[in-house]
């Protein structure tokens, strides 16, 4: 898994999300050391961001679309 993004949750500073060439979003969680949840995009991801609030994530793919998600219940959104 080679990482190509990162962002720290701005309201949380015990989580992160990647991205990845695997097409792979990952949350992590830092004290516990692991990979909390994830989502396949099926394309590789080459930038992710948080919405202010820390509830949202917005990612790139190599293709230029970009997916939103609810973290809350991974909803997807594809634009």
């Amino acid at each position: 898994m080679a990482v190509t993004c990162v962002q720290f949750n701005p309201m949380d500073e015990d989580y992160f999300i990647s991205g990845s060439l695997d097409a792979k979003v990952r949350m992590w969680n830092i004290s516990a050391r692991l990979v909390v949840d994830w989502t396949d995009i099926h394309e590789m991801v080459t930038a992710v961001s948080y919405t202010p609030d820390g509830q949202v994530c917005i990612f790139f793919s190599s293709t230029l679309y970009f997916k939103i998600i609810n973290f809350l219940n991974w909803v997807i959104s594809f634009c």
